[in-house]
């Protein structure tokens, strides 16, 4: 029997098909809202930069500017979420130590308060796994910007790598929480993250109490890191 409510909206009615369709109208969705928004930001930074406001209006054009970038990150998020959920990963061999140690750096130099206190000792083994690098840094950076959100400051943060029943485990713990909700968008970057880890063979888990993620890749050792690579069909990233 055919869904009656698929029918009605125009969608197909298989499961399948279903999600494909509702996968398109959400990217036309989201391509016809980036393009009103870019031009919106360019006005307001032209007015910016050329002071065209009047003082008094001043503040409105800062709420202005804030607001409009908070849609930004949100059609951002949402489409990174699409591209997880309509794409298969490029997966390669990666070390997976080395791959959140470049993520910390680069958090570093562009900020002087984001995380400069907080170190990742260099294991004594390597944490070789298969992963989309793009997609993995991705949900490397939500993780920490939860974190740092949750944090009252960056030596509350604990980061370890280690190895737990044949997967590469990440944890990151907050010490002491400021207690604050995730904010909505916080929670969405989140939700991409979980989405790309499953993608990619491994496993994701959050919990608020205390404030703690673990990221979890399948390892890649000896034999098996052989097969693995010898076997495993590598998609072309789209996103």
């Amino acid at each position: 029997m055919p869904n009656k409510n698929a029918l009605e909206s125009g969608a197909p009615a298989g499961d399948a098909e279903s999600q494909a369709w509702l996968c398109r109208e959400l990217d036309e969705g989201l391509h016809a809202l980036a393009q009103p928004l870019t031009i919106l930001r360019g006005a307001l930074g032209v007015l910016t930069l050329r002071g065209a406001v009047p003082p008094e209006a001043s503040r409105y054009l800062e709420m202005s500017n804030t607001q409009v970038d908070h849609l930004c990150n949100l059609v951002s998020g949402l489409r990174n979420l699409l591209d997880g959920v309509q794409f298969e990963p490029a997966c390669k061999e990666i070390d997976l130590w080395n791959l959140i140690a470049s993520v910390l750096e680069n958090r570093q130099a562009e900020s002087r308060n984001s995380f400069q206190r907080i170190a990742l000792a260099k294991p004594d083994c390597e944490f070789r796994v298969m992963a989309d690098p793009v997609r993995t840094e991705q949900a490397l950076h939500a993780a920490l910007n939860a974190m740092e959100a949750q944090s009252q400051s960056p030596d509350d943060i604990c980061i370890d790598i280690s190895r737990r029943d044949g997967f590469a485990n990440l944890n990151l713990l907050c010490t002491r929480s400021t207690e604050k909700s995730l904010t909505a968008m916080h929670r969405l970057h989140l939700l991409v993250a979980e989405v790309n880890v499953r993608k990619q063979q491994g496993f994701y888990e959050c919990s608020e109490f205390p404030f703690q993620i673990s990221i979890n890749f399948p390892l890649l050792d000896g034999e098996e890191r052989i097969t693995e690579i010898a076997n495993r069909c590598t998609s072309v990233h789209e996103s």
